[in-house]
């Protein structure tokens, strides 16, 4: 029997995470304040179609630049007119696919593909309004030194194929040191910086359905006391812990 908040997504400490942020600041604000959400790399959408579903007030865009993905994304979210989904990547958005800002944009898992890193970063602050939060997190396990061979041979192989026009084929690592940089540059506040999914993201798989919600009501409640007394991090905790998640404000 599950106790506690109910999970928007589950199988991803760090997207849940942002989810139940979400969820709060909706709530928070209430039916009479509705929200717009930009979804920058946005896949199939999943990590939305359920909270969708339950807030038809809340707003949503997703920019992906992958066709068949947009497809599935359209099939599965709610049809309605504060829902929409762009074919396009993630780049310059502002005037040309965004025309009014939004409140808050998410980038989940996206950031290690991207190869115009500050673009793609100052496109969401563009796109944001005065004070509004962008939700961020990126993975480092297409890196880990103990990957199979394949993966090695695509981290490799990626920079050569995105100056062949194959951008979607990219994933580079992301260094604490530059991301913080280009974030200040552009203007963005950080808000607050925690480090999610450890070994368990691999094991929330083998979990049953029927105790899905639980494990990663326990999973996320453990990596957010880890976060508490473990404040340090570097490049070479990546490993353990996989995502890196920010919460940076405008």
């Amino acid at each position: 029997m599950t106790s506690g908040p109910y999970f928007w997504t589950t199988g991803n400490a760090a997207k849940a995470y942002c989810l139940q942020w979400i969820a709060n600041e909706v709530e928070k604000r209430g039916v009479d304040a509705p929200l717009t959400i930009l979804d920058m790399g946005s896949g199939t959408s999943g990590n939305f179609a359920e909270f969708l579903q339950a807030n038809p007030k809340v707003g949503y865009i997703g920019v992906e630049p992958y066709a068949l993905a947009c497809e599935a994304a359209r099939k599965l979210l709610p049809q309605r007119e504060n829902i929409r989904i762009v074919n396009d990547l993630a780049y310059d958005l502002y005037g040309r696919v965004i025309t009014e800002p939004v409140d808050i944009v998410v980038s989940f898992s996206v950031m290690e593909h991207v190869v115009q890193r500050p673009r793609y970063l100052q496109t969401v602050y563009d796109c944001l309004k005065e004070g509004g939060t962008f939700l961020i997190n990126y993975d480092a396990g297409h890196f880990n030194p103990n990957r199979d061979l394949k993966e090695k041979l695509k981290t490799f192989l990626s920079p050569w194929m995105a100056r062949l026009g194959m951008e979607g084929r990219y994933q580079k690592f992301v260094p604490e040191q530059d991301f913080r940089q280009w974030v200040q540059q552009i203007g963005f506040e950080i808000v607050e910086a925690k480090s999610f999914n450890t070994q368990m993201k691999g094991l929330h798989k083998r979990i049953p359905s029927a105790h899905q919600q639980e494990h990663q009501r326990r999973w996320l409640e453990y990596e957010e006391w880890l976060n508490e007394i473990v404040t340090d991090y570097s490049d070479a905790d990546a490993f353990l812990w996989l995502s890196r998640n920010f919460i940076l404000r405008k």
